[in-house]
C-alpha cells in the first residue's frame, strides 16, 4: 500500500536513521503509534486525521488494523513500513512531503490584529469551549493580567483547575516577567496533569510555547531564550507525561505543531484575522478538551504578550 504523505522531519529522520526495528505503541480507529529504539514516536494517519509532526498518512486496512496488536514488531526503513507479522507494508518513497517547519517570512505581529485575535479566541473559548481542562482558570489569568472583564459568564472551576490554580498564577506571573529560568521551580508540578491521552496542562503548554516561539521568531527578539525555554519544558515532561505527549511537546519546542493548529497561528500572525474564528473553532473541536486547552494556551500566551507591550 503506498503512503498518502509523509511529513518533511519523519522523512528527515528515517533517511539518516533507517533501517531499524520499531514496535507498535498504541492503536485507535485512525491512529497507529509506533515507538522506535530511540524513543522517537511515529504516527501512522488514515485519510481522516489531519497532518502533524513524525506522521504518515495513508489508506488504513481496517482488516489488519483490527489485528494489530501494542508490541507488534515493525521494520521501518527509508522507503517503507512493514508490519512483520500482519505481512503489510506501506510505502512512501513516493509520497508528498507535508513541511513540518513553519514559513515565517510572510508572518508579522500587528498589535491592533493580535487584540482583535485575542478577543475572538476568548469569545470562541467560552462559547464553544470544553471546561473539563484547564478553561476555567482563564478567570485567574485575566485577574492576573488585568483584562477588563467582559459581560460573558465565565466557566466554574473544576476538580482539576482548584488543585492546580497556585501553580498556574505561579506559571503566568514567571512569563509575563519573562523569569523563564524560574519555571524549572514549577513544571515538575504542572506537566501531565488532567485527563487524556495528551493531559490537559500539556496541551496547553504546546499553544503557550508555539505561540511564544513565533512571536519571538517574527519580531527576532529573545530567540535564544525562548528557544530555551521551550527546550527546558520538554525536559521537565520526560518521563512524567504520557509517551504521546512527550512526543507533542518535543515537537512543539522546536516549532512543530499539527496542520489545523498551525493553520489558527499562521492567521493570527497575518493580515487573515477574519478567519480566526473558524479556526479556532477547528481546533476546539479537535479531541475532548484537547483543542480547547491548546487554545487556552494560545489565549494566555497572547494576553501575556499584550500585558508586556501595554506595561500592565
Amino acid at each position: 500500500m503506498h503512503v498518502k504523505m509523509i511529513a518533511s522531519d519523519l522523512k528527515n529522520y528515517l533517511t539518516d536513521s533507517a533501517p531499524f526495528e520499531a514496535r507498535v505503541h498504541s492503536i485507535f480507529k485512525d491512529v497507529i503509534n509506533l515507538i522506535d529504539h530511540q524513543g522517537e514516536l511515529i504516527t501512522l494517519i488514515s485519510e481522516n486525521k489531519m497532518m502533524a509532526p513524525m506522521t504518515l498518512q495513508a489508506p488504513f486496512n481496517r482488516s489488519v488494523v483490527k489485528k494489530m496488536v501494542s508490541d507488534d514488531i515493525v521494520m521501518v526503513t527509508d522507503s517503507k513500513i512493514s508490519f512483520k507479522r500482519l505481512n503489510w507494508q506501506l510505502e512512501f518513497i513516493s509520497a508528498d512531503i507535508w513541511q513540518a517547519d513553519f514559513e515565517t517570512s510572510a508572518l508579522k505581529f500587528d498589535s491592533r490584529i493580535f487584540i482583535e485575535c485575542a478577543d475572538i479566541i476568548r469569545e470562541a473559548l467560552l462559547i464553544n469551549g470544553d471546561n473539563g481542562g484547564l478553561l476555567p482558570l482563564i478567570k485567574v489569568l485575566e485577574k492576573q493580567l488585568q483584562v477588563e472583564p467582559s459581560h460573558m459568564n465565565l466557566p466554574k472551576n473544576n476538580t482539576y483547575t482548584e488543585f492546580i490554580e497556585e501553580v498556574f498564577i505561579t506559571l503566568v506571573n514567571h512569563l509575563k516577567n519573562k523569569e523563564y529560568e524560574m519555571l524549572s521551580n514549577i513544571l515538575p508540578r504542572f506537566v501531565g496533569f488532567g485527563p487524556g491521552l495528551t493531559p490537559s496542562s500539556d496541551d496547553f503548554l504546546m499553544g503557550m510555547m508555539i505561540t511564544l516561539y513565533l512571536e519571538s521568531t517574527i519580531n527576532k527578539q529573545d530567540q535564544t531564550r525562548i528557544r530555551e525555554m521551550t527546550e527546558q519544558i520538554y525536559n521537565s515532561c520526560i518521563s512524567k507525561t504520557t509517551t504521546v505527549s512527550e512526543a507533542m511537546l518535543k515537537n512543539a519546542s522546536k516549532g512543530r505543531i499539527a496542520s489545523a493548529h498551525r493553520n489558527l497561528i499562521e492567521t493570527i500572525y497575518s493580515d487573515c484575522g477574519d478567519h480566526v474564528r473558524e479556526k479556532a473553532i477547528a481546533v476546539i473541536n479537535n479531541g475532548a478538551s484537547s483543542g480547547t486547552d491548546f487554545l487556552f494556551g494560545i489565549y494566555c500566551a497572547q494576553r501575556i504578550l499584550l500585558s508586556r507591550a501595554f506595561n500592565r
